[in-house]
């Protein structure tokens, strides 16, 4: 069995890479925004890989990738190291910009309550583990979840923005947590 240390440890690591998601999710977007040179890279790219048309860098795929490390690798890191009850209690609140919302009950479809951070969280984890995430052409996300008990599942509908905040808040709210004497650490 492991010790406290070594699962802190883990967890940094995650954190690391969940981290690095996060700088690649932006420096794409500032990327692609403002370098006119770019467009005819990707074009090549594209066709080299049999593409039609060019994609977006900050396409669906990019979004979903940052989601799944941070809400389900950083989840996990939370759940081994005792953290999850103080990341819950955390989020979205150490994040200065972009907070994202709950979910309105027009995005929920289906019997579950979605009303707090934690059962959204636990709903996004699950969905995302399990692969149970459709993508439609106008960027948002659908997830789903059927717990056992249930006859009918539930989906949760989240636009890219959202998805992105929500992703974004987890890596915020583990920040203090693994490094609790340094509340300088860039956000």
């Amino acid at each position: 069995m492991s010790s406290k240390m070594d699962e802190i440890a883990d967890a940094k690591e995650r954190y690391h890479f969940a981290k690095l998601a996060l700088f690649n999710v932006r420096f794409l977007d500032v990327l692609e925004r403002q370098n006119s040179m770019i467009p005819p890279f990707i074009a090549s790219e594209a066709k080299k890989n049999g593409f039609s048309d060019s994609p977006s860098l900050m396409n669906q795929v990019t979004f979903l990738q940052f989601a799944y490390v941070c809400i389900v690798w950083l989840w996990e890191s939370a759940e081994r190291t005792n953290y999850k009850e103080k990341l819950i209690e955390r989020f979205p609140g150490t994040t200065s910009k972009d907070k994202p919302n709950l979910p309105t009950k027009d995005q929920i479809k289906g019997k579950r309550a979605l009303n707090d951070w934690e059962s959204v969280l636990r709903f996004l984890r699950n969905a995302l583990s399990h692969g149970r995430v459709k993508v439609t052409d106008d960027f948002f996300f659908i997830f789903s979840e059927q717990g056992r008990n249930e006859s009918v599942g539930t989906e949760l509908k989240l636009s890219g923005e959202q998805l992105g905040r929500i992703s974004e808040a987890v890596i915020h709210s583990f920040t203090l947590l693994l490094w609790p004497t340094n509340p300088s650490l860039p956000l």
